[in-house]
Parts: C-alpha cells; sequence; structure tokens
C-alpha cells in the first residue's frame, strides 16, 4: 500500500481497506510520468500533446477489453486494472493540464461563451455517463467501453474552463456565487471528501437511507475530511491560515 505498486496487481487493485484508494496509486504513478508530460507540452504544443496522449490511452483501454483483462473479482464493473491503470487513464491529467494552460493564455471570452461551455460540458458528461449505462444494461458491445472516457473528459474540462472563466470574468452576481469561501474551501477539501466518503455511507447503508442517518453521513464525512485535509495533506503547513480561502 505504501508503496503504491498495488494498482499493478489484479487482486490488490482495489485495495480491501478503502476501495476509492486505487485511484491513489494511479497518481502517485503519473507524478512520475508528469515532467514528461509537461516535456512534451513544450516541444509539441499543448494541444498535440493532449491529442496524442488521448490517443495512447484510448490504444490501452481497447487491449484491456479486447484481451479481456479481468475486473476486480467482478464487484465493480466499472474499474479493469489495465484499462484504468495510469497509462489508460493519463488522458484525464493531460486534459486538466490543458484546461489550465488554456485558461492561463486565452483571451478574456464573454460570458455567454463561458456559459455556453459549461452547459455543453454537462452535455458531455452526460453522454458519457448514458454511455456507461446502457453498456451495463448489455445494450451496448463490450469494446465501446474504450471510448466513454473521451465524453467525460472533454465535458469536464469545458465546465472547469466555462466555470473558471465565469469566475473571473463573470458578472457581479455569478462572481460572487463562484468565489464564495465554502466552495472553495470544499474544492480544496476536495481529495479528503473523496477518500473518506465511502466509508460513511457504508456505515449509512448499514443503518438506513433516513434523514437522521444521511445527516450523519454528512457530518462524519465533514469532519473526517477536515482532519485529512488539515493533518495528512498538509501536515507540515504550521499556518492554518495559508489552508482557507481569504
Amino acid at each position: 500500500m505504501f508503496t503504491g505498486t498495488y494498482v499493478f496487481s489484479w487482486e490488490y487493485f482495489i485495495p480491501k481497506c478503502n476501495g476509492v484508494l486505487w485511484s491513489l496509486g494511479i497518481e502517485l504513478c503519473f507524478s512520475l510520468i508528469f515532467p514528461f508530460v509537461v516535456l512534451a507540452f513544450l516541444r509539441i504544443g499543448s494541444a498535440r500533446a493532449t491529442y496524442g496522449i488521448i490517443a495512447l490511452s484510448l490504444a490501452a483501454r481497447l487491449f484491456a477489453v479486447f484481451t479481456q483483462a479481468p475486473v476486480w473479482h467482478g464487484v465493480n464493473p466499472y474499474l479493469n486494472y489495465v484499462r484504468d491503470s495510469v497509462f489508460g487513464r493519463l488522458d484525464d491529467f493531460a486534459v486538466g493540464m490543458f484546461v489550465a494552460h488554456v485558461f492561463a493564455r486565452r483571451p478574456k471570452f464573454t460570458v455567454i461563451a463561458d456559459g455556453t461551455m459549461v452547459l455543453a460540458g454537462g452535455a458531455f458528461v452526460l453522454c458519457g455517463a448514458t454511455l456507461w449505462d446502457l453498456r451495463m444494461a448489455s445494450r451496448l458491445p463490450i469494446w465501446s467501453e474504450a471510448f466513454y472516457n473521451i465524453p467525460a473528459n472533454i465535458g469536464f474540462g469545458l465546465v472547469l474552463l466555462g466555470c473558471l472563466g465565469l469566475g473571473v470574468y463573470g458578472g457581479r452576481t455569478i462572481k460572487f456565487f463562484l468565489n464564495l469561501s465554502i466552495f472553495q474551501m470544499i474544492g480544496m477539501m476536495s481529495y479528503s471528501l473523496y477518500v473518506w466518503h465511502p466509508l460513511a455511507i457504508n456505515n449509512m447503508l448499514d443503518n438506513g437511507r433516513n434523514f437522521w442517518s444521511i445527516s450523519a453521513t454528512v457530518v462524519i464525512i465533514l469532519l473526517a475530511s477536515a482532519l485529512s485535509y488539515r493533518y495528512i495533506e498538509f501536515g507540515s503547513t504550521k499556518d492554518i491560515k495559508k489552508l482557507i480561502p481569504s
């Protein structure tokens, strides 16, 4: 677990202690690849590098599909230790890097243009989710799984780029809403929220889905995530003010 090499094992790809940590292992691997992606952005341009990485990831996912690499004990049909390896998911990271690069260099767009990007991005995300639903209902062939990441990544990229633009260049009301400290704080704590939410949700499911169990679950997730954000993610930061949005 500490070495991150569990992601190369079919049996341990989804850690039994906390299943969502599979993605942490992929992110550790990406940290090693990241400098080379940056070099590719600098040498051949961000757009070409991103297109090339999308093609590479698609090839990795197609390889997993056609070699019928097994899912983890059949428990999670959405994850596959080859299809969702660092190379199969490299385009997830590349699209995020591309969005950051474009936003840093782009001209000022209109509110309508940014809003359109958000709506279009939402449509792409819905498309990716719908494709998975159809596949799980056996209404699409198995090889199509390799392509579902592409509309999802395009969608999230457009939503992110549009929201960034609206948060900086949008009208007063939109800027106020997107820059609320509570939203920024949740965004900064997002990984801790992600890591601990399944454990709390499992506890909720065991105790029934009622108002009190759901409320307790939300409180537990927020408290655990706040402690994790402060003492695990940024345990070496002495000044707590640096971890709170102004």
